[in-house]
């Protein structure tokens, strides 16, 4: 993101008048919302199933991006629209996959203790009790945080226990890239 900033002497005319400025920015933000939705229809996994997108763009991988980036956790259940949260239902011993399917975006799949409603403040590096090459097994007694994955890597969680799981990634969770995973018998 970047952006160029012209300081003006006080009662200065504007290149523009102030209808421009607001097309412009309309414009632009239609652009984005309809590459966002292109994106999800991209989304490449089997609906309904146990592995959400930490983000997604067209260019599923591929440098440099093609589009922009849904910053969000995608819910494998709704594939047809923006997802609004990566909210699953799983049974206990279930292993659930997150996916960074973004060209151009680091996450992080990070958990708290059980109850927690927020993410705790830890940095994104290194990763806390977290397995990066298999399986890491949660039962929320303790943070787990994978630590930085880049585009086209996987992390993978056991639900080991029955609750309400909080999740998020420590980079966008101010953009509502969270979720919450229930665990039943």
């Amino acid at each position: 993101m970047e952006s160029t900033v012209i300081v003006q002497k006080a009662g200065a005319r504007y290149p523009h008048d102030a209808l421009y400025y607001r097309y412009i920015a309309d414009s632009e933000k239609w652009h984005d919302l309809a590459a966002a939705e292109r994106s999800v229809s991209h989304f490449p996994f089997k609906p309904g199933g146990t592995t959400l997108a930490a983000g997604i763009d067209p260019g599923l991988v591929r440098y440099p991006p093609l589009d922009s980036t849904v910053l969000r956790y995608v819910d494998t259940r709704d594939i047809l629209k923006v997802a609004t949260s990566g909210n699953l239902t799983i049974k206990v011993g279930t292993v659930v996959t997150w996916v960074n399917e973004t060209s151009n975006e680091p996450h992080t799949l990070t958990l708290n203790v059980a109850g927690k409603k927020k993410l705790p403040r830890i940095p994104p590096d290194p990763p806390v009790n977290f397995n990066r090459h298999g399986v890491t097994r949660y039962d929320g007694s303790k943070i787990v945080n994978s630590g930085t994955f880049l585009g086209g890597t996987r992390v993978r969680l056991m639900f080991t226990k029955t609750g309400k799981f909080y999740y998020g990634c420590l980079y966008h969770d101010n953009s509502g890239m969270d979720g919450t995973i229930t665990v039943t018998p």
